[in-house]
């Protein structure tokens, strides 16, 4: 390759280069966040295949004992059962996952809630088995991994969608 030998060379090369690093940084920063990102991507998908699901059935949400055995037509994608956090401390055992079911949705209605955007659908949990369900009472605290502007949290996905972290105010590390 030739190097260049006048100024507007140069500064192409510079403009070039400049390019490079703001491409690159997102890629970077979404490195440095990427646990973050796969935790709440997983939660929100399984929320939304929870309300497609609901939308075949009347707006009936899933049975609690059997929530995860049948969303899976609707994400095509087993991995996103499984919590990130827990596949790492336990070098990828199959047979433990880390997200709960709200059992008090257990074949509910979603469409008649009016509170969606503050009904907890489905979180972070300790219960590490398949198709774990419960009252919303079994958050990790604290919380496997998560940071939220370097506070621990935990990722919660309600009826209406959304997704956010529910942060436990744990001290900065």
């Amino acid at each position: 390759m030739k190097m260049p030998t006048k100024p507007i060379e140069y500064l192409a090369l510079l403009g070039i280069l400049i390019l490079i690093g703001l491409i690159a940084f997102p890629v970077f920063q979404q490195a440095k966040n990427g646990g973050r990102n796969i935790c709440l991507s997983r939660v929100k998908q399984l929320a939304m295949a929870s309300l497609f699901y609901s939308e075949d059935f009347d707006q009936r949400l899933m049975n609690r004992d059997y929530w995860m055995d049948a969303i899976p037509e609707y994400h095509k994608n087993r991995s996103i059962e499984h919590c990130p956090a827990i596949s790492a401390e336990t070098h990828q055992n199959p047979s433990l996952y880390g997200y709960a079911f709200n059992s008090r949705l257990s074949l509910q209605r979603a469409d008649e809630k009016s509170d969606q955007e503050k009904t907890p659908l489905i979180y972070d949990s300790v219960n590490l088995a398949r198709n774990a369900s419960d009252p919303f009472i079994s958050l990790p605290n604290p919380p496997r991994v998560h940071r939220e502007g370097g506070v621990a949290a935990n990722f919660v996905s309600y009826l209406d969608g959304h997704v956010k972290p529910m942060t436990v105010g744990l001290p900065k590390q």
